[in-house]
Order: C-alpha cells, then sequence, then structure tokens
C-alpha cells in the first residue's frame, strides 16, 4: 500500500484567478465576487456566498504537522492556501510546499519552493517534545553522557556520545551541513 497522500487536483489558473486575488507583497490571498456559474443554485447562493466573503482575506487556519497553514474551501474542497498561490504563480502543483522561513503562514513568493518531501524534512524546525533545547542532542541515561543523532531518509543515525551538549551539536550542525540539510533546519520554532 502506498503512502503517497492522493489530493484533490486545484482547479485551473484560470479560474483560481476568476476566485481570489493574491497580494504578492503580503501574501495573503482574498476572495473575490464569484459568478453565478460557480454555484448550483445560481441566484441565490451566489448573492449570499458574494455578501459574505467577496474581498475578505482568507483567515482559517489549520495545524498541521506543529505549523499553521491558512486553508480555504473551494466548491466543497479543503485546499492549503499555500498550495493555491503556487499553483496561481508557477502554473504547478509540486509534491511539497516548503516555508522556506518555517513560518506556514508566509506565503509571499520569496517564501514558498517546490520540494521534495526530503527537502521539506530538511527544513523542519525543533520539534516541540525537544527537552534539550538543541536539534539533534539528547541525554542519554544509561550513558550519563550527551548524544547527538541525525535523521537520515526516516531512519536515526547515531553521531557519538560526548561530555557536554556544545560538543553534541556541533557534531549534529557538521552532519547537517553534509547531509544538505537548510540552514533553518532545527531552528527554534518561534524564531
Amino acid at each position: 500500500m502506498s503512502n503517497i497522500i492522493k489530493r484533490k487536483p486545484i482547479p485551473s489558473v484560470e479560474y483560481l484567478n476568476i476566485c481570489f486575488t493574491y497580494d504578492k507583497t503580503t501574501g495573503f490571498l482574498y476572495w473575490k465576487e464569484r459568478p453565478s456559474s460557480h454555484f448550483k443554485r445560481n441566484g441565490f447562493s451566489c448573492k449570499r456566498w458574494n455578501n459574505q466573503y467577496a474581498g475578505k482575506k482568507i483567515e482559517s487556519i489549520m495545524s498541521r504537522d506543529g505549523l499553521n497553514y491558512y486553508r480555504l474551501s473551494l466548491n466543497r474542497n479543503i485546499l492549503f492556501a499555500h498550495r493555491v498561490i503556487y499553483k496561481m504563480l508557477y502554473n504547478a502543483e509540486p509534491e511539497c510546499i516548503d516555508h522556506i522561513d518555517g513560518n506556514g503562514l508566509n506565503n509571499t513568493p520569496e517564501n514558498i519552493r517546490a520540494a521534495t518531501k526530503k527537502t521539506n524534512n530538511r527544513n523542519r524546525r525543533m520539534p516541540s517534545n525537544n527537552s534539550s533545547g538543541i536539534t539533534g542532542v539528547s541525554w542519554s541515561v544509561s550513558k550519563h553522557k550527551w548524544m547527538a543523532c541525525i535523521s537520515l531518509n526516516n531512519k536515526t543515525k547515531f553521531l557519538g556520545h560526548y561530555n557536554s551538549p556544545l560538543d553534541a551539536e556541533k557534531a549534529y550542525l557538521d552532519a547537517k551541513r553534509k547531509y544538505g540539510f537548510h540552514e533553518n533546519h532545527g531552528l527554534n520554532k518561534n524564531i
């Protein structure tokens, strides 16, 4: 069984441009007034929808993998705003879209890029359950030393035991560079 998420295709760029205005400076997506042809009960549904949403910023937030993202409902499908924006900008639907600065609410063009799952994972922030405060470093109770590890291809690679957390962090940072992780990988989520 495949673990690839099947996504419903995002409508065409032409359709999206009828529905949305995108502000490249702020990264915000706004609803436009939509035509009656977008609604099953043309007149009434269209008028009610436009009165409620036309001109408004998409602000509904959904949390996923510890990050917040703007989401919207279009034609009864829930879509992430960054995926809609990427399609509007580049007419493409990549496997993943990476928020370079780690802020899932920053959808400016210079902050979103096409990525593979592997590339996207190499730009993740420090996990919320990290107790040492240093990515890739933890205390080994059995060895009474600091331990460094890095995750590669869904496997944990042990980098050694160290007397100080700073030595363990150095081993992790060296491995991070060696294996091509993004410079933002492992930074504190609040940065």
